[in-house]
């Protein structure tokens, strides 16, 4: 009988000393090996560094100009429905 409370004590004892050790081992014993296994890859580095919006000046074409493009809009004439 008394061996068996021995036994008994000693599993309690061992099962509480076990979860002590995992809650403080585990949380950096995973952290180092997810950093391994799931580090990113270090990206190559940029080679332009001017990533700022170009301005550019766009040029009108002449009203009544022959070599606009066909698309150019054409300025309308002040006729206001006068005939």
């Amino acid at each position: 009988m008394k061996r068996n409370k021995l036994r008994a004590g000693l599993y309690v004892l061992g099962s509480a000393a076990l979860a002590a050790g995992a809650l403080l081992l585990a949380p950096p014993v995973i952290d180092r090996l997810s950093g391994l296994l799931y580090a990113p890859p270090v990206p190559p580095p940029l080679e332009e560094e001017d990533w700022g919006p170009e301005l550019m000046k766009r040029e009108r074409p002449e009203p009544n100009d022959p070599e606009a493009p066909a698309d150019a809009p054409a300025e309308e004439e002040e006729n206001h429905g006068e005939l």
